[in-house]
């Protein structure tokens, strides 16, 4: 039986290739070169590079409306029917210009399923529209009224914080008002 006896550094040396290997394969930046032979620290160019090119790309826009449920504008405007199970399903809104833009259902659009208050008030939404998207995600939720434009939102009084659906306080669980604050007349 033959016992080789390496050195630490001969160890180490015969790892730096596969651990070079392994570390790659996680992403973390690490290349190997291409004689395989030592490795190179992260190139962070190429990998801000490779994370603007994989982020959707996307345009902000305010638009003004109202808030309804797209069933009802379809079967109002177009003489569409839908399924009954559908009918409180998805939300959008209907511009002042007749468009009837879809919202995502996500913490900011949640609200607008949840309170039937907020289909009854004269809105802009500041709407992030991402390409090759039908639907928008809302970023901002003001009312106009009187013509003043006012920020939206669900207040706990107690706690003092905002929340973008109405339900019981996230941290006392009390109940929440909506709350308007007005926005300075310029915007």
């Amino acid at each position: 039986m033959q016992v080789k006896i390496l050195s630490r550094y001969a160890v180490a040396a015969s790892l730096a290739v596969p651990m070079a290997a392994f570390l790659a394969s996680f992403s973390w930046g690490w290349e190997l070169h291409a004689d395989q032979d030592s490795v190179r620290a992260p190139a962070k160019k190429l990998a801000r590079q490779e994370v603007e090119e994989k982020q959707p790309t996307f345009k902000t826009v305010s638009e003004r409306g109202k808030v309804v449920w797209l069933s009802e504008a379809l079967k109002r405007r177009f003489s569409i029917e839908v399924d009954p199970d559908a009918t409180k399903q998805q939300v959008a809104l209907e511009t002042e210009d007749g468009r009837l833009i879809p919202l995502v259902k996500d913490f900011r659009g949640r609200g607008f399923h949840l309170d039937d208050r907020l289909h009854e008030i004269s809105l802009e939404l500041q709407l992030r529209i991402y390409d090759q998207s039908p639907a928008a995600q809302i970023v901002q939720v003001y009312s106009l009224r009187d013509g003043h434009k006012f920020e939206l939102d669900y207040w706990c009084d107690i706690c003092a914080i905002p929340m973008y659906e109405l339900k019981a306080c996230e941290c006392c669980q009390g109940p929440i008002r909506l709350r308007e604050r007005k926005v300075d007349d310029q915007n």
